[in-house]
């Protein structure tokens, strides 16, 4: 056929129809039981197109290199592949997705519903009622992360970084040094230690409480360094050096004595007054002289008023 076939009505059965020229089929039915192949040009169907009641099979059954459009309902089966670009697929019921990605799509923006998935990269957004790894527990790797309503932290956490505001109401903290950046006042019920506890000192007393200026301190040495268990006690101004008083009480569990001391301007290598009782011999011992009655005494012993002294041996005026 060399020119233009037109259809106007009727029905047409064939067992084949092969057309080599632009077909028109206007109204009216083609029946086909076997194959319709709609060469180049111009091909238009305008009216209803039966095919006899029978299925349009076959992987090449239709075919076309241009757009289609369709206003009715499609049914497919068997299998297949859509290749392209779909612009829209309008509303699918029901969907089986395999392979591939979704971009820009929201999942369950209507109507949420449970999803399963092996791995989440989310860029934004919102996780709301969600429970992340209650199954099998995974990783969290966030810039900032905010947890209220309470819960339980378990496992090993090996850096919390810097913690603003903490409260903690049981366990234990090991290994940690508190208030080693910025101390802070701290409340306790018992302190157990197994070093030096040290109050403004330096740290080489089994217990040291030192006030802010050196007027007050009370040391408890031990055996590291010294011979024997120590406690003095100094009161004062400053820290003995040129200008300055104080004195002290120290007790010598190795010699087994107590002494008392006053310590002048040049501190304690120029002791002002130094006294000590000796446990066992009752004997006491002055370092400088010993005014009864006299509170600048020039000789070792001096009173200042008359007295009378008795020994045994007698009464010394």
């Amino acid at each position: 056929m060399g020119n233009p076939m037109v259809i106007m009505g009727g029905i047409v059965a064939m067992l084949a129809l092969i057309v080599g020229v632009p077909f028109a089929l206007q109204t009216g039915e083609l029946v086909n039981e076997n194959i319709l192949v709609l060469r180049s040009g111009a091909n238009t169907l305008t009216g209803d197109w039966a095919v006899g009641g029978q299925d349009i099979t076959g992987v090449a059954a239709f075919s076309t290199t241009g757009a289609v459009t369709h206003t009715g309902a499609v049914t497919a089966s068997g299998g297949g592949s859509h290749t392209g670009t779909w612009t829209d697929m309008g509303s699918v019921t029901t969907v089986d997705i395999n392979g591939g990605t979704l971009d820009g799509s929201i999942i369950g923006g209507a109507v949420p519903a449970a999803g399963t998935f092996t791995t989440v990269d989310l860029n934004g957004g919102t996780i709301d009622g969600a429970t992340i790894g209650g199954a099998t527990p995974g990783a969290i790797t966030a810039t900032t992360l905010d947890a209220t309503g309470g819960g339980a932290l378990t496992g090993t956490w090996t850096d919390l970084g810097s913690v603003t505001t903490v409260d903690l109401n049981g366990g234990t903290i090991d290994g940690a040094t508190i208030g080693g950046s910025s101390a802070a006042a701290g409340t306790f019920t018992t302190v157990n230690t197994s070093g030096n506890v040290v109050m403004s000192g330096t740290g080489d007393k089994l217990l040291e409480l030192r006030s802010t200026n050196n007027e007050s301190r009370l040391y408890q040495y031990g055996p590291t360094g010294v011979s024997g268990i120590r406690h003095r006690f100094i009161e004062g101004v400053g820290d003995g050096t040129a200008g300055n008083q104080r004195y002290g009480f120290l007790y010598s569990g190795a010699q087994d004595e107590f002494t008392f001391s006053t310590e002048d301007a040049d501190g304690a290598a120029n002791p002002g007054v130094v006294w000590t009782v000796e446990d066992g011999t009752d004997d006491i011992a002055f370092d400088g002289n010993v005014g009864i009655a006299d509170l600048v005494p020039t000789t070792a012993l001096s009173f200042g008023v008359a007295s009378t002294i008795s020994t045994d041996a007698g009464d010394l005026t």
